[in-house]
């Protein structure tokens, strides 16, 4: 017996995954859900959202119910766009309103409520039936099941009544209606096919189901310039070539890429911008955006600035993100007060935006607990069951669903960060003089890219002693500057969360939890707070607790200073230290603190 729904696509994926149980009003039932279908969604974070499902699984303390945790490869998982979902009845244990027999269902026996179309099989009754809402719950393997019915010895299942009047379960009573109510067992239970006994609670519980669900940024790959070039080899010199300052975009700053150009032989001074003949040819003879030439100057440029015309995956996120933010204009220009705190901060620039895009997405379920028990072991994680793919393949399931959310992006100066990097020992040439994109060039060039959600930025040895530091110090920076977010606009630190683009020297302060959080509440932080918001950061960011313990020892970051929950911090918590911002004034023999340099610890 099935009953098919349709809800909205979040209401499906949170409240009515598969093997979750919930009070269906319509026909006055509990049921569970049973197989949930959805289109693949095509992302292009595709295996970097496997890979980081696959390591969650596995580290989970309780282990993968079954052991089945698939390869973390494309051809075992699927991500779906959530679209019907289909239920059946749950739990089967019915109870006659009018006489109180018990009905079992449970297993092959569901054709029996089908035929008694819900009314009590005793002879001589015909009362209506009603569901007992207890059910079992595995506290190793996370299954649920039905409770046991047991049956008397001398009238089996004939008149088995439930004498709930007790308040615990182990008090309840089982009693047969044939024998003048005698007791036939004491306590309600239920037994797993794993071997455990199961603990018994009501369907809906919250120990009765655990979502295991993620947040993950879905910038995606399309860049601006992807409409007008033919190829990734054009437009991948225009991706780093606009981060750098090579050239803006749209079409109206000709003149000035002209005039950088140098060798091309054409007069800037009388080149006519606005006629459109004249803008073809021009793009053509630059080899730009929608020319029939190789835009071989760009990329030379480009080449000889950084050594590479490939950018990383989060480069591209970022020069669309900055796309974005350009078109919004959503925030006003910055104050003569917040423009100089910015500068005191090495802050280059802070836009907001209401079209971050967000990806929310759940892959699985444990029951049994909200918090952790000490005195009870942590049950084992379920995937959801496999479904069927276009292909005919049968895979497992990570359920995703798009939204967009308010975002401040934060961008640190590069000259600042260059020549802080030199004045602490770093191989770098100081960029304390050097023009914006000079000092762009210079930083890009000394960095590997740092995947979004790595956890080993400071152990990997993939990653640099610059990429390290650069990472660490837009790690530092965006905790504290979360941290103080709450604390100016009233929302709770745990409805924030970031993004950092460690090449570009940025990181995105956004809202993770559409639930909770007040919309607008970053424009307002921005628009109206700025400057307190920025100015208290750079004040309270300097304490912690623990000094000089966690300033000496433990390198700057603990519970106490900069951690925060691990929902919000896409690197769970490391490479962090208050020691980039501080330095000697905190931790005896450490470099001058970023801060320092910037101006804004003054001079003391």
């Amino acid at each position: 017996m099935t009953n098919h729904m349709q809800r909205g696509k979040k209401q499906v994926m949170y409240n009515f995954p598969p093997k979750a149980t919930f009070s269906n009003p319509k026909h006055n039932l509990i049921e569970i859900s049973d197989t949930m279908f959805g289109e693949k969604m095509d992302i292009s974070s595709e295996q970097e959202l496997i890979d980081y499902v696959h390591a969650k699984l596995n580290s989970w303390e309780g282990g993968v119910a079954d052991n089945s945790v698939p390869s973390p490869t494309r051809d075992q998982w699927v991500i779906a766009d959530p679209e019907r979902v289909y239920a059946e009845i749950f739990p089967r244990v019915f109870e006659c309103m009018d006489c109180g027999k018990i009905h079992d269902y449970s297993g092959n026996r569901i054709t029996g409520l089908e035929d008694s179309g819900q009314n009590c099989q005793r002879n001589g009754c015909d009362g209506n039936l009603t569901q007992i809402h207890h059910v079992g719950v595995c506290p190793s393997c996370s299954d649920i099941s039905s409770i046991n019915v047991p049956s008397c010895d001398d009238h089996g299942w004939s008149y088995v009544k439930l004498d709930d009047r007790a308040d615990r379960y182990q008090n309840f009573k089982w009693r047969c209606g044939a024998c003048n109510g005698a007791v036939i067992k004491e306590g309600i239970h239920a037994f797993c096919d794993c071997g455990e006994y199961m603990d018994v609670t009501v369907h809906s519980a919250s120990k009765a189901m655990n979502i295991h669900d993620l947040t993950r940024v879905d910038l995606g790959t399309n860049n601006v310039y992807q409409s007008d070039l033919r190829s990734d080899e054009e437009i991948d010199p225009l991706v780093i070539g606009a981060y750098l300052g090579e050239f803006e975009h749209p079409e109206t700053t000709l003149r000035e890429m002209v005039q950088k150009d140098g060798v091309s032989g054409i007069d800037y001074d009388d080149l006519d911008a606005d006629d459109p003949e004249v803008i073809e040819g021009v793009k053509e003879a630059l080899g730009q955006i929608g020319g029939g030439e190789d835009p071989e100057l760009v990329r030379r440029s480009v080449k000889n600035k950084v050594g590479d015309v490939e950018p990383t995956e989060n480069m591209r996120r970022y020069i669309q993100l900055h796309e974005i933010m350009e078109q919004e204009s959503a925030r006003e220009d910055a104050s003569t007060r917040e423009e100089q705190l910015m500068d005191q901060m090495g802050i280059l620039d802070i836009g907001v935006t209401s079209e971050f895009p967000l990806l929310k997405g759940v892959y699985g379920y444990h029951r049994t607990f909200n918090e952790q028990e000490d005195d009870k072991l942590t049950p084992a994680v379920r995937t959801f069951p496999p479904i069927k793919v276009e292909d005919g393949d049968w895979r497992t399931p990570i359920y995703t669903t798009r939204s967009k959310t308010e975002a401040a992006i934060v961008q640190l100066d590069p000259c600042a960060v260059g020549h802080w990097l030199s004045e602490a020992g770093y191989n770098i040439a100081d960029t304390q003089d050097m023009d914006l994109p000079e000092a762009r060039a210079t930083l890009y060039a000394a960095m590997e890219p740092v995947e979004p959600y790595s956890t080993d930025v400071e152990t990997n040895e993939k990653y640099n002693e610059v990429t390290r530091a650069v990472h660490r110090l837009l790690h530092t920076m965006s905790h504290l500057l979360m941290q103080r977010a709450s604390v100016h606009s009233g929302i709770e630190e745990t409805s924030f969360a970031e993004y950092l683009f460690t090449d570009a020297l940025a990181t995105a302060i956004y809202s993770n939890n559409t639930q909770n959080y007040t919309a607008g509440g970053l424009f307002t932080l921005t628009d109206r707070n700025l400057d307190d918001w920025l100015l208290s950061t750079l004040n309270q960011g300097e304490r912690c607790m623990y000094d000089s313990t966690c300033a000496e020892i433990r390198g700057g970051a603990c519970h106490a200073c900069l951690h925060i929950s691990e929902i919000g911090c896409q690197h769970f918590n490391k490479n962090l230290s208050r020691i980039d911002l501080y330095g000697e004034r905190i931790a005896k023999n450490a470099p001058t603190g970023f801060w320092k340099l910037t101006g804004g610890l003054g001079s003391t």
